[in-house]
């Protein structure tokens, strides 16, 4: 299926008791994607909106999880520029070429 393309960082959040999509259709897409930074989380009690009319301190939670997600593939990816910026260095130096 198209999942085993998916490059794209994700992070699927997903509610047993959803009834809109599937859930184990985000466990598939987490199981098949080839992203390197990708995650899963199954929540019980939610419906299809987690989000939303929910009370201020499980939205709170809720947003807590992404922007932690979101902290964690930032720093990922700073490291990967760091690499490929010392990568470039050593390729400079050495009079070597580096495509990145």
């Amino acid at each position: 299926g198209a999942f085993d393309r998916v490059t794209t960082p994700f992070f699927a959040m997903h509610s047993e008791e959803d009834k809109v999509t599937a859930c184990t259709a985000s466990q598939e897409l987490y199981e098949a994607a080839p992203a390197p930074h990708k995650r899963l989380k199954i929540c019980e009690g939610f419906l299809h909106g987690m989000h939303q009319d929910q009370p201020e301190d499980v939205q709170r939670a809720f947003f807590a999880d992404v922007f932690e997600w979101l902290d964690g593939l930032k720093a990922a990816l700073d490291q990967n520029d760091r690499h490929i910026a010392s990568a470039q260095r050593d390729a400079v130096v050495s009079g070597e070429m580096m495509e990145v």
